[in-house]
């Protein structure tokens, strides 16, 4: 396993969450911009968030899969990459060893 793959995402300090129905709102509290994610990006936003110790893709990816079962493996592995690097790019997560 790379040590990408074991790398755990967690939610940036500065970024609060509310709910509205089944999708996440994030607020990133520094620079005043909120965030309306879709319904995987807020199930994703849910995996990494509700892990004090963070999650890896792999434990989200395992998660999704839980929902949506007629999604090839890596077809979602490969969305959720894309996905939380472009959450890290704007710093609304982290990632560490």
């Amino acid at each position: 396993m790379s040590r990408q793959a074991r790398a755990k995402w967690q939610v940036s300090s500065h970024v609060g969450t509310t709910r509205s129905g089944q999708r996440a709102l994030l607020l990133d509290i520094t620079k005043g911009v909120c965030c309306k994610l879709s319904q995987v990006g807020s199930l994703i936003w849910l995996a990494i968030s509700s892990s004090p110790g963070g999650n890896t893709a792999d434990d989200i990816v395992t998660v999704l899969q839980s929902h949506y079962a007629n999604i090839p493996r890596t077809q979602l592995e490969m969305d959720t990459v894309e996905f939380l690097e472009k959450l890290e790019q704007m710093r609304l997560i982290y990632r560490h060893p």
